[in-house]
């Protein structure tokens, strides 16, 4: 199940549709379930972890995978919560959540930089200071 929905991180209106979006997606579901303050703090990690000021942020996307490694005698198909999410220049923006299979991978976040945000980030680091 996939819901598609605008909700903006930094608003109460926001808010309650991600939570009203999770509770419809992840309905019955008892593990690998995420909530509104985990997905705020996967966004803000991740601006973090990029390191280049909000404003070459804008247009960045992610998409979080729940992407966690099983054991090969782990027989079913794991299921996660999925979401994806932009930043708009003032504020990171949920646009789907949804329920799906989860890849065993360990790394669970894709981020798609803005073009923008590659310059910020090939100019910090031709000016480092070691």
């Amino acid at each position: 199940m996939n819901i598609d929905i605008h909700g903006n991180l930094n608003r109460e209106k926001g808010r309650e549709a991600i939570v009203s979006a999770l509770n419809t997606v992840q309905k019955g579901c008892s593990v690998r379930t995420i909530s509104v303050e985990f997905i705020e703090a996967v966004c803000n990690l991740v601006a973090e972890r990029i390191g280049v000021s909000k404003a070459a942020l804008g247009g960045t996307s992610i998409h979080f995978t729940g992407g966690r490694h099983f054991a090969n005698a782990y027989k079913y198909t794991p299921e996660s919560t999925h979401f994806r999410a932009f930043y708009d220049g003032r504020s990171w923006i949920v646009t789907s959540v949804s329920r799906e299979p989860c890849p065993s991978v360990s790394n669970n976040t894709i981020v798609f930089l803005s073009d923008r945000a590659k310059e910020a980030i090939l100019l910090n680091m031709s000016k480092m200071d070691i």
